[in-house]
């Protein structure tokens, strides 16, 4: 996965968005920038996640 410039302040606001932990924010971002799917046991990431179209499976 490329790294942008962008990438810092999109993991910043999607962590002052959501309150995630930084380590869920950037495996939904990795899941966003690519549109792969997303497998967790974590119900707050997947309701997260799925809010912004990412399938979760859980």
């Amino acid at each position: 996965m490329r790294v942008t410039d962008e990438q810092p302040l999109a993991l910043a606001r999607l962590r002052a968005d959501t309150s995630l932990r930084m380590p869920d924010c950037c495996v939904l971002a990795a899941a966003l920038q690519t549109g792969a799917s997303l497998a967790t046991f974590d119900a707050t990431l997947a309701r997260v996640a799925s809010e912004r179209g990412v399938v979760v499976v859980a």
